[in-house]
């Protein structure tokens, strides 16, 4: 397992001597920032400088060059302009999913409405609806599970954009989420946080996916 903490420190000292005053904000999110990672976690990594162009590809990709697990290294990179610029249905989980290592992103962020979170939650829940009912009518068997598995590990968000939305409050990891979540809310988290160790079959967690998702799009119409 990598050692994100040193990772990183790493990583901004690198990107501070290459980009001087260029460099505007670095920060980690995912399961690394969760504290949920195991070996196969990638490092999602948000760079955020004060214009991107062609040459500054090629200077990040030789800066990872000799990091641990460099092949692991991912994430996110736009300017300033690019990220005031980005749609805000996405911008309050984008926040709330980062710690910071190199400057604010809540400084580098235009004012956010509940509306826009409300927007964000209804796309991610539209969209989980959809594969949802893709897959179980015209997934192939085989495929079938892996898509299921990987829908419900997106469900941590939407989950979470829910429970803020009812409680103001912004769970930031699935285990400080699971203690707050009861009923069917409860059982898609169990699922997502152990797909493999689920007991209910798998038609039953299409189901229980389709019928939460449902009940979500009606109740933020």
């Amino acid at each position: 397992m990598i050692d994100s903490e040193r990772w990183m420190r790493e990583w901004v000292r690198r990107m501070c001597d290459a980009f001087g005053s260029r460099l505007k904000y670095l920060g980690l999110q995912g399961s690394y920032r969760r504290g949920e990672a195991h070996e196969a976690s990638d490092i999602d990594v948000v760079t955020i400088l004060d214009r991107v162009q062609t040459e500054d590809f090629r200077t990040i990709r030789r800066l990872r060059e000799g990091m641990p697990e460099q092949d692991k290294a991912c994430g996110f990179l736009a300017s300033e302009d690019e990220l005031r610029a980005w749609p805000r249905h996405e911008l309050f989980q984008f926040h709330m999913d980062t710690d910071d290592y190199y400057g604010s992103l809540s400084a580098l962020l235009p004012p956010l409405t509940e509306e826009d979170i409300r927007a964000g939650l209804r796309i991610q829940v539209s969209g989980l609806y959809h594969m949802t009912c893709h897959t179980q009518l015209y997934g192939a068997p085989e495929t079938q599970t892996d898509i299921l598995r990987s829908l419900y590990k997106s469900v941590y968000f939407a989950l979470a954009l829910a429970c803020y939305l009812e409680t103001g409050v912004y769970f930031r990891t699935k285990q400080e989420l699971a203690s707050h979540l009861r009923g069917q809310d409860a059982a898609l988290l169990a699922i997502s946080r152990d797909f493999d160790g689920a007991a209910q079959s798998i038609d039953a967690r299409f189901d229980l996916l389709r019928s939460w998702c449902s009940a979500m799009l009606k109740n933020l119409a």
